[in-house]
């Protein structure tokens, strides 16, 4: 095997872990979004209030509270 060749194998190889990494992440941030869009729909359906929502939500610490954030506004419907 060329030295051409091996570094090809090795770049396609690094590209394929690189690839299942970014789906075993991008998996996980939408599994703590669906949860934490469900604990904010829960919130908004037993007449919580928009703060007590995202006082809940950024306790979780699934995701960051900008994304909080924008997540509470949206089921709120404040934008």
């Amino acid at each position: 095997m060329t030295f051409e060749e091996k570094l090809n194998e090795v770049r396609y190889e690094g590209m394929e872990k690189g690839k299942a990494e970014g789906i075993a992440v991008g998996e996980r941030k939408g599994k703590a979004l669906g949860k934490t869009e469900a604990v904010v729909e829960t919130y908004y359906d037993l007449g919580q209030d928009r703060q007590a929502a995202l006082s809940a939500v950024k306790k979780l610490n699934l995701i960051s509270d900008q994304e909080a954030e924008a997540l509470v506004n949206k089921v709120y419907g404040e934008e």
